[in-house]
């Protein structure tokens, strides 16, 4: 165990210093209020297809063309045009939707109309949406403060993944804060204080792990070791950064 941990200290010291090393080649530009952008209280940043930045703030969406900024948010002009406008994540699918999670619900842009339109979903009392993810075959997953709900494209509704339409230890009434797809595109599903959950989308079967032992919360995964180390997984919580080997991962 002494040698493992180590190991990984060497490992996480030598990742550190790489990192320090590539950084200090980049040119930033620092962009505020100043500059353009209309608030300074950012969540979230993300980079469409077409190259746009997006910008998800406490006071609405702003896109970035690299020249000037475009908002989106509800107010005297555009009445009701987001769920809310403090505005936590987005994320794009390959049918050209910007799909916007709000502190009040999701919301799906159609960027070759422009058409905002609001996503309900039944079956939980509070909509806050921490995470979008949209998998390599295009399905879209919400990450909502009181569980996981997929997009069914054919009935182009909102679906609530519950005990009736998925099997294993469904995180219902979970705060989700995180997902990711892994290499063999299942999901890793972190929450606020309930652990790590795995989605396994064929069999459409929730493992939770690891299991009653855990009691942090994961509120944010990478996916760096996976794609670099075939033998670990990154997650990192509010408490510390964990590494568990493949084989007991995959039970």
């Amino acid at each position: 165990m002494k040698a493992l941990i180590c190991i990984l200290v060497v490992f996480c010291c030598s990742f550190i210093h790489a990192a320090e090393r590539r950084l200090d080649n980049l040119t930033f530009r620092h962009f505020s209020t100043s500059e353009g952008l209309p608030n300074n209280m950012v969540h979230h940043i993300y980079q469409d297809r077409d190259g746009f930045i997006w910008i998800s703030t406490f006071y609405g969406l702003f896109r970035y063309d690299g020249y000037e900024v475009r908002t989106y948010k509800s107010n005297l002009y555009t009445p009701g045009l987001l769920a809310n406008n403090n505005v936590l994540c987005v994320a794009e699918d390959r049918s050209h939707h910007l799909w916007i999670g709000t502190h009040e619900g999701l919301c799906m842009l159609d960027k070759r109309t422009g058409d905002m339109r609001r996503m309900k979903l039944e079956g939980i009392d509070r909509h806050r949406v921490n995470e979008i993810l949209v998998s390599k075959g295009n399905q879209v997953y919400c990450g909502y403060i009181r569980g996981v709900a997929c997009y069914d494209e054919q009935r182009d509704t909102l679906l609530l993944m519950t005990r009736k339409n998925s099997k294993g230890t469904v995180p219902e009434r979970v705060n989700v804060q995180a997902m990711l797809e892994d290499e063999q595109g299942d999901l890793l599903i972190g929450t606020w204080q309930d652990g790590l959950y795995r989605y396994a989308v064929k069999t459409r079967t929730f493992t939770h792990y690891p299991q009653e032992e855990v009691k942090i919360g994961l509120v944010a995964l990478s996916g760096f070791a996976w794609r670099n180390m075939d033998w670990n997984q990154w997650k990192r919580s509010a408490q510390g950064t964990f590494f568990f080997g493949q084989e007991t991962y995959h039970r």
